[in-house]
């Protein structure tokens, strides 16, 4: 995780060309077996879809937006002492598998949406209690907005 937040931080997204080469697995390449999923106190349904079906999972989708104390020409020392305890408490929500997704949005640098997370959480309430224990909320220079987000248990991004 601390890899992805330090890819994160150090830039934008890379746009692939049509023309590269798709990636192919060594031939002994071995995938890592699949993560166990949690549901215990989750809602959960599920979708048929043909002969395949579908575990849904409700997660919390966190947005982070600019708060409402964030000054406009920040003091350096504090915004580096802010975004080191909010890049850990990043962290350990990863680690604690309280997030399963966390990252900055493109330009949020310029706009009130600042990033995206996704909290593996049972319930809202829980959601909306980590997320306010990030130093950046405490200090109202983010606030976040949670929804209520389903998706496949366990789904990965490719």
């Amino acid at each position: 995780m601390k890899y992805l937040l330090l890819i994160f931080s150090l830039g934008g997204l890379v746009a692939c060309s049509s023309d590269v080469e798709p990636y192919t697995f060594p031939p002994n390449a071995t995938l890592p077996a699949e993560p166990k999923i949690d549901t215990a106190g989750f809602d959960l349904w599920e979708s048929v879809e043909g002969d395949q079906t579908y575990l849904m999972k409700k997660y919390h989708l966190g947005l982070l937006k600019m708060g409402p104390n964030r000054p406009a020409a920040p003091d350096s020392l504090r915004a580096v002492e802010l975004q080191n305890g909010h890049l850990a408490h990043l962290n350990r929500l990863y680690e604690m598998r309280k997030a399963s997704l966390i990252g900055p949005v493109e330009n949020g640098a310029e706009g009130e949406l600042r990033g995206i997370l996704v909290f593996n959480t049972p319930t809202l309430a829980e959601a909306d209690s980590l997320a306010q224990l990030d130093p950046m909320v405490r200090a109202g220079w983010l606030r976040v907005e949670i929804h209520p987000w389903w998706t496949e248990a366990g789904g990965r991004l490719f």
